[in-house]
């Protein structure tokens, strides 16, 4: 049992009808509580522990990087991308909320805005430095794996994360990598990395 009561685990499964549906949060709570008793006892409960979840504020993220946003971004629709798609609902299904997840794609695509682009389209050759700060337990490493999985939807062929000297970091960050992108991306990373003894990742 959670803090928030034994019927949290009902928002999860209705944040993921809401999404693969294009439907309201009282669409989905309607829909799956026609078909769940349980849910159905408890339907007041969970309205209201949503528009709690829902009155959370998120902040903005801070990016430093010379030039600023990139024209090309002004153009692409980050939302139509496949491997953000299977991110997002991976997210949902962790049990992570709305607002949160809603700040997490703001937050990574605010990254990614600052990108070159990498299509045919974009520059030849181009480099880009910045700086994204963010606090500890903050969602740093939600934040970068899901823009691991735009900048994949953008053309972005090759992603290299420096995680930390010590080596009980590195791997704890690789695990953590690995839970996010084989459930987003299992044809491009299945197979092809493992961690060795030490933490460090080598090709297999």
């Amino acid at each position: 049992m959670t803090s928030d009561g034994n019927f949290e685990h009902h928002l999860p499964l209705i944040y993921l009808w809401m999404e693969e549906n294009s439907a309201s949060f009282e669409e989905a709570l309607e829909k799956l509580a026609s078909i769940s008793p349980e849910l159905k006892k408890e339907q007041e409960k969970v309205r209201a522990l949503h528009e709690q979840r829902g009155r959370i504020k998120t902040g903005s993220t801070a990016v430093i990087t010379k030039g600023g946003p990139r024209e090309w971004f002004e153009g692409h629709d980050v939302t139509s991308g496949y491997y953000w798609g299977l991110q997002r609902r991976s997210l949902i299904r962790s049990g992570l909320d709305l607002p949160a997840i809603d700040s997490i794609d703001t937050s990574s695509s605010d990254v990614l805005k600052h990108l070159e682009d990498p299509s045919k389209d974009g520059p030849e050759s181009f480099d880009v430095r910045g700086l994204v700060m963010g606090y500890v337990q903050s969602g740093k490493t939600a934040n970068y794996c899901s823009l691991i999985t735009k900048a994949a939807d953008a053309g972005y062929k090759f992603v290299i994360v420096l995680s930390g000297i010590h080596n009980s970091l590195r791997r704890q960050t690789q695990i953590r990598i690995d839970q996010a992108l084989l459930l987003s991306m299992p044809e491009r990373f299945e197979g092809q990395v493992r961690i060795d003894r030490i933490g460090t990742v080598t090709d297999q």
